[in-house]
């Protein structure tokens, strides 16, 4: 999407029809994979229906709550940003 907007601008600017042609074709690109990546989704999601667990497995790749880097507990304790339970457990 990124290089398709850059090439829309250089397009515009140098009014060239090999640029325009050159954007076309990445915008049909880029227009392409969203909709494949689209009916993958669908697919995954209409294919788990009948079982509860596969389907909110596969909701939550899609729109995962916390990132990575969120998962577990890390307070900062005495300065220092740590994840041991019983360190933590020890504070309060």
């Amino acid at each position: 999407m990124n290089l398709r907007d850059k090439m829309l601008g250089k397009a515009r600017r140098t009014s060239c029809e090999v640029d325009w042609s050159s954007y076309k074709r990445q915008q049909n690109r880029v227009t392409g994979l969203i909709k494949n990546t689209k009916n993958r989704y669908r697919e995954l999601l209409n294919n788990n229906v009948d079982s509860p667990d596969k389907f909110w497995s596969a909701i939550k790749k899609l729109y995962p709550m916390k990132s990575p880097s969120e998962l577990g507990s890390a307070l900062l304790v005495n300065g220092t940003k740590t994840t041991d339970k019983k360190l933590i457990a020890n504070t309060f």
